[in-house]
């Protein structure tokens, strides 16, 4: 029987033992390397210095946080060391989401202070946290070329970067001389970031650059708001680089407001600098990922009952491109998914594998080899609902709105859906992180697994039957699933994908961009 359930489950420090226990990932030939940090030493761009970001945001919360209650906190930390908050989802099938949620109401509980509410309490979650975003590189040179980049950057104020692209993670049948290296830096301020790299690497922008930093923000916001400059010249590399306001990369992980970013995180990436929010946001959105791309397997496939990992990561990769103007007009490979899953086979299971973990303890797959690379999927419309139910916000409006314009007599009780999913109001806010349940498993049975010290959590777990909204259990159900999911990804990439390649003319220049767009039109000829 379905279960949805809100623990604060086991209080246990991370050990091999325990990892050993989340057995898909232990029995495939891509374990984990449980032993590295958040970034291994192989691109430590803080010189060893992680933690100093906490530092430093702890200076930015004292205004707005009474430092006792972290105070009180640690303690408990360094006491019970909420096992990475039971979040790197390699020890648990219980949701982070979840758990974190029961851990802010068990300080609260203890401490009396509602302050301990805002989301930013997250930029102290344990540095083992999402252990599975930190993909390895496999050459050492790529990690050093991006030391480099990063030089010029080390004077700007960057909370969250990442690399990404062929130049970074290698694909399939692309060789090409003069390769660009793509990155993405998330900042607090954008315009005092413009500001300041405009007085440093001025010769990275456009004409654009005239009318100051002010102006450069407010071009960056439209769109999925994020300005590129791309064709820059560092070193003997080419980099394209795009700088994005935190808040919102964040609300695109969080929301799925375009895609824009949470697309791009969907697949390897290469973290540079870290931010938790940023890491405790995307495990979700990568969750989110592989549930959508299995129900367009299952509901695409109908007769077909069993799936490669191969395949999921296909439509993983997919995902971002749907709608995306670039590929409606020939601007991009055609087969570029196939050529990404097909050289970075290592680095999506590394990725996914303990989200899969999550599916088959749920019982929404199941694996059918003992090398666990093919699957079957639960075809019950409950699990479905339940997905569907959990989708990010804005991605979620889009559907349900596709769904009703199409089923106008729906017998759905629209009462007990939402009014704001269903007109469109509902924004996420950080706080919505917590509403989330992101699996239907019980406390209990994950209690009973054998951890380095106790897990009684029966002062914490509450188990109840999972009841699936109406209307995303009707939804489960449609013949035309498929074809809603797809048109619902169309609908939120399509638009600002055409805006982000208008406003590129201008942010590169007409030089550059037409030199980008004959390089993507050459790789399409070629393909």
């Amino acid at each position: 029987m379905l279960k949805t359930r809100s623990a604060l489950r086991s209080f246990s420090t991370i050990s091999p033992t325990h990892l050993s226990q989340s057995k898909w990932v232990y029995k495939n030939s891509m374990p984990l390397d449980t032993s590295r940090k958040v970034d291994s030493g192989e691109l430590n761009m803080n010189s060893g210095k992680f933690p100093k970001m906490f530092e430093e945001d702890q200076t930015l919360m004292k205004n707005n946080l009474d430092l006792s209650l972290l105070d009180n906190a640690f303690k408990k930390y360094e006491k019970i060391t909420l096992n990475s908050l039971e979040s790197t989802y390699l020890t648990s099938k219980i949701s982070p989401l979840d758990t974190a949620k029961q851990l802010k109401n068990y300080l609260i509980a203890n401490k009396k202070d509602t302050k301990f509410e805002t989301f930013k309490n997250f930029n102290y979650l344990p540095i083992n946290f999402a252990l599975n975003q930190n993909i390895k590189l496999k050459n050492p040179e790529t990690a050093k070329n991006l030391r480099e980049i990063m030089k010029k950057f080390r004077n700007v104020p960057v909370k969250y970067c990442f690399a990404y692209g062929s130049n970074v993670f290698k694909q399939q049948n692309n060789n090409g001389a003069n390769k660009q290296t793509d990155l993405i830096m998330a900042t607090t301020f954008p315009d005092h970031f413009h500001s300041l790299n405009l007085n440093r690497n001025e010769g990275h922008y456009s004409f654009l650059k005239r009318f100051g930093s002010d102006f450069i923000s407010k071009v960056e916001n439209m769109g999925p708001g994020v300005y590129f400059n791309p064709y820059v010249k560092v070193g003997d590399q080419l980099v394209k680089y795009g700088v994005v306001s935190i808040e919102k990369c964040v609300s695109d992980l969080l929301s799925w407001d375009n895609m824009y970013l949470a697309g791009r995180l969907h697949k390897p990436v290469k973290i540079i600098r870290d931010d938790p929010r940023v890491r405790f946001i995307n495990q979700e959105n990568l969750r989110n990922a592989a549930g959508v791309s299995l129900l367009l397997l299952s509901s695409q496939n109908l007769e077909k009952k069993q799936f490669t990992l191969a395949q999921l990561f296909e439509a993983v990769a997919g995902l971002s491109y749907q709608g995306d103007i670039r590929t409606k007009i020939g601007g991009e490979n055609p087969k570029k998914v196939q050529n990404i899953v097909a050289a970075q086979n290592e680095e999506f299971k590394e990725l996914y594998a303990p989200l899969l973990d999550i599916f088959k303890f749920d019982e929404f797959i199941s694996f059918t080899d003992a090398s666990s690379q093919n699957f079957q999927i639960n075809d019950s419309p409950i699990y479905k609902a339940f997905i569907i139910e959990n989708l990010p916000s804005s991605f979620k409006t889009r559907l349900y709105k596709r769904y009703l314009s199409s089923n106008p007599n729906t017998n759905s009780p629209i009462s007990t859906t939402s009014k704001a999913i269903l007109d469109g109001t509902n924004r996420a806010k950080f706080s919505d992180v917590f509403q989330t349940a992101t699996t239907f498993s019980t406390a209990l049975a994950i209690s009973q697994k054998n951890t380095p010290i106790s897990t009684d959590v029966s002062q914490y777990s509450t188990s109840e039957e999972f009841v699936a909204d109406p209307l995303a259990l009707e939804i489960s159900q449609s013949e035309h699933l498929n074809d809603l999911v797809l048109k619902s990804l169309s609908d939120t990439i399509l638009y600002p994908s055409i805006v982000q390649s208008i406003k590129g003319v201008f942010t590169a220049g007409v030089s550059k961009s037409w030199s980008y767009a004959a390089e993507k039109r050459k790789k399409y000829k070629s393909a």
